[in-house]
């Protein structure tokens, strides 16, 4: 009878590592269903013209597997900087090495008030990455940069620098997104919706908190969506 035990609990030990998986993450930005090419042009039906990006980065952070409602795994690491111009920047490795089923993926979209108010870090959050005003105004949590012809700005420029944690100005957003419960989360950051809702004529700079930068975080965070 206890060799029986114990050969069940070798099976069901073994059962259990065999249903771990390591959870990865891929934030796969497209414009006219390509892959974004930095200081590439690309023609936007929406504009009626051609576009190019030069810079494109973003925070992630607080991310979370979820099954419904409750949370079943959080990352460690809190902060994410995606930035287009840093090879494999998109793909994050996370510690999470579950066996636990889920079938929502969240997370923010910049950065939390209470790492604002604590002041500059290093690594992802460290202000060499550009990401960063001064103690007052926080992190930048999205920032992006390029050119188009339908912008009437001087070199026909646009520069959205979005940022703040203090209301009414607080642009810090959730998403929540129905994900396969798989080891490899793809998540698509369609910037043909961005740019699509946007009025050059009036949205072409930002560079602090404000009312705008507030619209433009809530439109940022609506571009996001699973790959399956």
């Amino acid at each position: 009878m206890k060799r029986i035990y114990i050969l069940l609990f070798v099976f069901n030990f073994f059962s259990v590592i065999a249903q771990e998986r390591e959870v990865n993450l891929h934030f796969d930005t497209t414009i006219e269903n390509t892959s974004l090419r930095l200081n590439k042009s690309y023609y936007l039906p929406s504009l009626q013209d051609s576009i190019q990006i030069e810079t494109f980065k973003f925070y992630i952070s607080e991310v979370q597997l979820l099954l419904d409602e409750t949370i079943v795994e959080s990352l460690k690491k809190k902060h994410f900087l995606i930035d287009l111009e840093k090879k494999n920047s998109n793909r994050i490795k996370t510690d999470i090495i579950s066996n636990k089923d889920f079938n929502k993926i969240k997370f923010h979209i910049g950065i939390d008030s209470l790492t604002n108010v604590s002041g500059a870090f290093g690594e992802d959050l460290d202000p060499t990455n550009g990401m960063y005003w001064t103690w007052q105004s926080g992190y930048i949590n999205l920032k992006i940069e390029g050119k188009s012809d339908v912008f009437q700005t001087r070199k026909n420029q646009f520069q959205f620098h979005i940022g703040g944690y203090q209301e009414p100005a607080n642009t810090l957003q959730t998403v929540i997104l129905d994900i396969v419960n798989e080891e490899n989360i793809t998540i698509n950051v369609t910037l043909d919706e961005f740019f699509s809702e946007l009025n050059p004529k009036v949205n072409h700079t930002v560079m602090s908190p404000n009312n705008e930068a507030v619209e433009l975080s809530t439109l940022f965070s609506s571009v996001f969506s699973i790959i399956k």
